[in-house]
């Protein structure tokens, strides 16, 4: 029960995390008015919130083995909620962008930790299971809640809404003080680890020298755009100026490639778990999402409810994302684990952070009448031409797949022994 309740807090902070860094797709066209921004500058705030994410996650695996899940989650989400709060009464792009800065650097830890308390408090055999389960909470409920934030969006304000994510926040983080442990009471705690730079050095040694880790992470990169880049931001004004769709149903759409991610990535977990061929899903689903990419972005579709389908079957394919962050957790020696995480998710999020910038930039470029009044007005020929570079990435992600099998066969792994500091260690 007590393992229930702990999973039901995690997942709640997946929710919240998915929630703030794909909420500015929802909110971008009061955004845009609010601050008078241009596509490249929206960009530049959407993805403020994954530069300080992203510079973290390293650092946050190596925090987590000295520190443990509990006292970091806790003062990530008192961090996050301080970053709504300053989002919410910002007057200008700079301390809007300090605001979401907050809120990425508050929920560094999150999936890390996920990772590390899936390994901790459930049997090995429901490892990758867990860990799909957690990417299932944070799609699903970013689902319902940027459909909320569509729905209140009229009647509150994009202000008071993040002001009710700064209170939600804070909750959280008293939930996480009650409720978090970092081990059950039937497992003797692993002693901690100091903070040493030997230990560090160990740490980065060897992320640098196992190719596994960086295979697999640059596959995530690659396959991860239809959530950061896509869902997450450019999929609703795309489809809002191709299809003349209301807000609601452009959301409830691009939300559909969190919900094909959300109920993909449990069972690629279970296959993950029980299958010896684990790398089949990883070779051939960047083929089955570059061709839904490719209908969704130059094929005109008569039907909404077609559009929907095609958009939860990009999610549904980009989930075998899951057995790259699985891989790396499994092959990583005990005291790596949350640091190889981290420094994949790193790599992984490199496409958001500068694929949307990227995108804006070639919209801006495109677009002769680029005024601050919302996206509609770049044309369909214009996002088609910028958001060519996503189908590119998918196909890159097909080669990463096809190494990623060929060099699980050959590759022998480091032993634990070789980072594991037996003179530094420290009971908990």
């Amino acid at each position: 029960m007590r393992a229930v309740l702990l999973w039901t807090i995690v997942s709640l902070l997946m929710i919240y995390h998915f929630f703030l860094m794909l909420s500015v797709g929802v909110i971008s066209g009061p955004l845009r008015t609010t601050f008078e921004l241009t596509a490249l500058e929206l960009s530049f705030l959407a993805s403020s919130y994954l530069y300080i994410y992203i510079l973290l996650q390293t650092p946050a695996g190596i925090m987590l083995d000295s520190y443990g899940a509990k006292k970091l989650l806790t003062g990530g989400a008192v961090v996050s909620a301080l970053g709504c709060w300053m989002f919410a009464h910002s007057q200008d792009l700079a301390s809007g962008m300090l605001g979401r800065s907050l809120m990425g650097g508050g929920c560094s830890f999150v999936f890390v930790a996920s990772v590390q308390l899936a390994n901790r408090w459930f049997p090995e055999r429901y490892f990758g299971m867990m860990v799909g389960f957690a990417e299932t909470a944070g799609m699903v409920g970013a689902i319902v809640s940027n459909m909320l934030l569509a729905m209140f969006l009229e009647q509150l304000g994009w202000r008071d809404c993040f002001s009710f994510a700064a209170v939600f926040s804070v909750i959280l983080a008293l939930l996480c003080w009650l409720i978090i442990s970092d081990y059950p009471k039937s497992v003797i705690p692993r002693a901690k680890q100091k903070l040493t730079w030997t230990r560090i050095k160990l740490n980065f040694q060897y992320i640098a020298t196992e190719p596994q880790v960086w295979l697999n992470s640059i596959y995530v990169c690659f396959m991860y755009v239809a959530v950061t880049v896509f869902a997450g931001l450019w999929a609703n004004p795309f489809l809002r100026r191709v299809y003349d769709l209301s807000l609601g149903e452009a959301t409830f759409a691009s939300c559909l490639v969190l919900a094909g991610l959300g109920i993909g990535s449990p069972i690629v977990g279970v296959i993950f778990d029980t299958t010896a061929k684990r790398c089949i899903l990883m070779k051939y689903s960047p083929i089955v999402m570059l061709s839904l990419m490719v209908i969704i972005l130059y094929v005109y579709i008569p039907w909404y409810s077609l559009i929907c389908v095609l958009m939860f079957l990009l999610g549904v394919s980009g989930s075998s994302l899951i057995q790259a962050f699985a891989i790396v957790s499994e092959i990583a020696p005990d005291g790596v684990k949350s640091t190889s995480v981290g420094f994949s998710n790193t790599i992984a999020l490199i496409t958001g952070a500068v694929g949307s910038p990227v995108i804006g930039w070639v919209l801006n470029i495109l677009s002769d009448d680029a005024r601050p009044d919302g996206l509609e007005f770049y044309s369909v020929a214009n996002y088609r031409i910028a958001l060519s570079v996503l189908p590119a990435f998918m196909i890159i992600s097909f080669f990463i797949g096809k190494m990623i099998a060929a060099d699980l066969l050959l590759t022998e792994h480091t032993p634990v022994e070789e980072y594991v500091e037996d003179d530094e260690e420290v009971a908990e």
